[in-house]
């Protein structure tokens, strides 16, 4: 949800009557997730992003608590999975993306549909 539609009257809210940290995590940073962040990252107690973009332009902004956060895994939770021979015929790809769909990043991988590749 990434706080985009949470009004910054119901984070103070939250933040006043429940006497509570807020934080947030933007794990995506388009042009439009960062606009909106400079305004909405002031009421949050801590404000991460996973792009150093997002961290530099609030920081530019006036919202020096922003701070960047990437992505990680824990070994002990993210274990490799191990494909039998069907599995790996119908999942195994040269090419794995991760992440949220935008259109802009479907025509980035578009482009590799004339190189025959397993995507």
């Amino acid at each position: 949800m990434q706080g985009t539609t949470i009004l910054p009257e119901t984070i103070d809210y939250i933040k006043k009557h429940f006497n509570t940290i807020t934080m947030n995590w933007y794990i995506d940073a388009t042009p439009e997730i960062i606009e909106h962040s400079l305004t909405i990252a002031k009421h949050y107690d801590y404000f991460f992003f996973s792009h150093s973009e997002g961290v530099r332009k609030n920081h530019d902004y006036g919202n020096s608590h922003v701070k960047l956060l990437h992505f990680a895994c824990d070994p002990d939770i993210h274990k490799p999975c191990i494909l039998d021979a069907n599995e790996k015929k119908l999942h195994e790809s040269e090419i794995t993306f991760v992440g949220s769909y935008y259109p802009e990043r479907e025509r980035v991988l578009s482009n590799l549909l004339e190189y025959n590749l397993s995507i």
